[in-house]
């Protein structure tokens, strides 16, 4: 399952779309203009290896975090490249393929009649969602695509509303076109349609990945109130994070006056400052968005995992060493792992900062870190 999106220099912005609660649906929104629609062609042009496409979008790189491996496509003056790496952002020898359909109101793409050969279920499944919502007419036959009406006239697929041709399209791509473990990308799903539609539709996918055992993730962005009610906690505010250094620096500093203020939450707080503390170019960046999330973060298995792996993937030994101070001092009992790795692997100089930040807490747990830290520097010393 993909659990978060991250695209770097979109037109000179990062943006990123975290999976929340439910795994099976992200609901993003957000002005017009900051790049979603951008956001949603290029996941489906690079999955689907329509590099010629995905070249027309600026960009400098995307990485779908998959489970415990990141699928990365990277972009280098138009040459487009895809690696896999796991955790610590090495490179593993490992294929991740994701099937992977968009859905836009600006195109009504042909139906075409072979991709109803599909089960008998899907078709069933089909036809009664849409005889149950499109009013005053039926599925008349699939081969050609034809309608009848309540007082028996036939229509053909383009003789149908707007709305209800994109009612159609939407869900011929939830039911007849996705396959299992598909990630499809609806954009703006609310176009032409009567609000009681646009309130149903996650609850729809939702019930028709279920019934099918798609095991299918959708990802869909809307300006519609309807849509978003049902699911706020789903919803991922998009918006447009810079890439250059002083207006990171700027935003920090914006950001933090705009909470004490009450301008913004403390979730939207800790949205900007962990998206600069992984994503951000500048290790001063990284290290001062970490100190600020963890001033104001609830200190909690989900803020461990992101210390985690900054701390097995960043570069920059100050950030890797911020990361190692707050796992040791807080997360001592589900960091175990990560603390032995550290004591392993990190240079000397690294462990020795770890023993002075340590002796500044006098806690039976640190004394007891910091003599199995000083034990491995001594047998270091030993070879």
């Amino acid at each position: 399952m993909i659990r978060k999106i991250i695209v770097k220099n979109l037109y000179g912005n990062i943006h990123v779309v975290k999976i929340q609660q439910n795994p099976y649906i992200s609901v993003i929104y957000g002005s017009n203009g900051v790049g979603k629609t951008m956001f949603l062609k290029l996941i489906y042009y690079l999955n689907n290896n329509r590099l010629d496409l995905a070249r027309k979008i600026q960009f400098d790189k995307v990485k779908f975090k998959i489970n415990e491996n990141y699928l990365v496509y990277e972009n280098n003056y138009g040459e487009i490249t895809k690696h896999v790496k796991d955790t610590k952002l090495s490179e593993v020898d490992q294929c991740i393929e994701i099937t992977t359909l968009y859905y836009s109101p600006d195109f009504i793409p042909y139906i075409k009649p072979e991709f109803f050969n599909k089960s008998k279920e899907r078709i069933s499944e089909f036809k009664d969602y849409i005889n149950k919502k499109i009013m005053f007419k039926k599925i008349y036959s699939f081969d050609p695509f034809q309608f009848m009406t309540d007082n028996g006239i036939i229509l053909q697929f383009d003789h149908l509303s707007l709305g209800e041709k994109h009612f159609i399209l939407i869900y011929y791509h939830l039911i007849i076109l996705s396959d299992k473990n598909s990630l499809i990308l609806i954009d703006e799903p609310e176009f032409s349609l009567h609000i009681t539609l646009q309130e149903n539709i996650i609850n729809d996918f939702l019930e028709i990945n279920k019934h099918l055992d798609l095991n299918s993730q959708l990802i869909l962005s809307t300006h519609s109130p309807s849509i978003i009610a049902n699911y706020f906690d789903e919803t991922v505010y998009f918006e447009s994070l810079p890439i250059d250094h002083a207006s990171q620096i700027k935003l920090i500093k914006e950001i933090s006056n705009d909470f004490r203020i009450g301008k913004i939450s403390r979730k939207d707080l800790l949205y900007y400052f962990l998206i600069l503390g992984e994503e951000s170019d500048y290790e001063n960046i990284r290290a001062k968005a970490i100190k600020k999330a963890y001033k104001f973060i609830e200190i909690n298995k989900e803020f461990y995992h992101f210390l985690e792996q900054l701390l097995l993937a960043d570069e920059s030994s100050r950030v890797r060493l911020l990361c190692a101070k707050i796992i040791l001092v807080e997360f001592q009992i589900i960091g175990k792992d990560v603390i032995e790795w550290i004591i392993k692997n990190e240079s000397e100089s690294f462990l020795i900062k770890i023993v002075k930040f340590l002796r500044q807490h006098p806690l039976t747990e640190i004394i007891f870190l910091i003599n199995k830290i000083n034990i491995e520097l001594d047998s270091r010393q030993c070879y």
